[in-house]
């Protein structure tokens, strides 16, 4: 299971991964991009077949059946999918972790991209941007983050500032919530 997993998530990095080059050389509005933007629909819908027919033969897989790198790979399927095809997953996972089958980490990830897709504050801060001008990285709007360690501490995470160090950057909390306007203003929507 974990090697079609496996392949089915390399499939979809390399479509994604060529998009930005694809656009720069064809356009945005052209037959070639809508060519492309059907050959990622299609990927995403394979995808989602593959997940559906795990998950009605066994329910959600465990982190004992997939291992550590079954279950990541999963949940960047999962976090590649439009909101409207992720949305049924949330409450297996959560089940899940629930039960102490799956990591929570995954579903901390999985709930923070969750809401980042639809312009809401995300509660882990799992997600990061990058500006597209300084290439510096931030972190994506964050609800109350003066405590978010100690949401973090509860699902077994490590703190936000040894899991950003990755991007090169340093958590202050009192500076995030001075920066957290100017961040809003960047992504051009209003977070809730």
């Amino acid at each position: 299971m974990v090697t079609e997993l496996k392949a089915l998530n390399d499939e979809n990095q390399n479509l994604l991964k060529d998009m930005p080059e694809f656009v720069n050389k064809n356009g945005s509005n052209t037959q070639k991009m809508l060519a492309f933007n059907k050959t990622i629909d299609e990927g995403k819908t394979k995808i989602k077949q593959k997940i559906d027919a795990i998950i009605a033969k066994d329910g959600w897989p465990s982190s004992d059946l997939l291992g550590f790198k079954g279950e990541y790979i999963l949940s960047a399927l999962v976090m590649s999918l439009d909101l409207k095809d992720s949305k049924k997953y949330l409450p297996l996972i959560k089940e899940s972790v629930k039960k102490g089958e799956s990591m929570p980490e995954y579903l901390a990830m999985y709930e923070d991209r969750f809401l980042t897709m639809q312009n809401k504050k995300q509660i882990y801060g799992t997600q990061v941007g990058q500006d597209p001008q300084t290439k510096t990285y931030y972190i994506l709007p964050l609800t109350d983050p003066e405590n978010v360690d100690k949401r973090r501490g509860e699902i077994y995470l490590s703190p936000l500032s040894e899991y950003i160090k990755v991007w090169k950057m340093k958590w202050d909390a009192k500076q995030y919530i001075k920066d957290l306007p100017s961040i809003e203003k960047k992504l051009g929507s209003h977070y809730q």
